[in-house]
């Protein structure tokens, strides 16, 4: 019955980890697949390494319950919470790193096309203006800022 109840207790967070870490490796595959923007998220993409390190260094066999010999031990005893804390840091982390990334892509596919629009615009100040106002409309936009 104990058992069951902590399966109960871990199921949840060993689901989440497990889609986080999912999630983790397809953004990364997203930085490796478009070129060019690995410089704009590299300050999420290190916070998430840093944070798998800091996971691997963590003793996951006291997020269950375990027998030691005939006597029943529980993890009950505040390392849940750091297991827990661990979960939920890692998973805000991946979804900022996923956001990122993802209005990073968007935004690069914007500020390529308005780079490769001189090529066949016409040659006025007026269409060069237009496009520069794009770019910079582009990058002054708040993709990057933290939250």
């Amino acid at each position: 019955m104990n058992m069951a109840k902590d399966v109960k207790r871990v199921y949840p967070h060993a689901v989440s980890l497990m889609e986080n870490v999912r999630t983790y490796g397809q953004t990364l595959d997203l930085v490796e697949n478009n070129k060019g923007i690995e410089w704009l998220v590299a300050e999420y993409r290190n916070e998430a390494q840093q944070m798998v390190s800091r996971g691997m260094n963590i003793c996951w066999d006291y997020f269950i319950n375990q027998y030691n010999g005939a006597r029943y031990v529980s993890s009950m005893d505040g390392r849940d919470n750091q297991h827990i804390q661990f979960v939920q840091e890692f998973a805000n982390i991946v979804l900022i790193l996923q956001d990122k990334t993802n209005s990073v892509i968007d935004l690069y596919k914007v500020i390529l096309r308005a780079v490769e629009d001189p090529a066949t615009c016409p040659y006025t100040n007026e269409a060069f203006s237009e496009l520069l106002i794009k770019i910079q409309a582009a990058r002054d936009m708040p993709t990057l800022s933290t939250g």
